[in-house]
């Protein structure tokens, strides 16, 4: 099973980062302004995250804290997002 979370987890992250990348070179916004993008991105990413993918598995429901939520969105936006955003700029930039 813990190998299995850990696939998963892997999949979700490169459909996400996949997806970023995809949609960057039709969204401005993306191209011009990659910190707001990524920290857009980050927050969007933890609302689906936590609000529709989390709550259809089996994982127990735990009770929502304002800080555990605020520390959750902080890790989306900085360490999910941000690096998305980053990285993609530069790999659109090599070409």
């Amino acid at each position: 099973m813990i190998i299995k979370g850990f696939l998963l987890h892997f999949l979700t992250a490169f459909v996400i980062a996949g997806s970023y990348y995809i949609i960057y070179p039709k969204v401005r916004m993306l191209k011009n302004k990659p910190f707001w993008s990524g920290i857009i991105f980050g927050t969007l990413v933890w609302i689906v995250m936590s609000f529709i993918i989390i709550p259809s598995t089996a994982v127990p429901k735990s009770p929502f804290t304002l800080i555990d939520a605020m520390i959750g969105v902080s890790w989306h936006m900085f360490l999910v997002g941000l690096p998305i955003a980053v990285i993609t700029k530069k790999a659109y930039s090599s070409y």
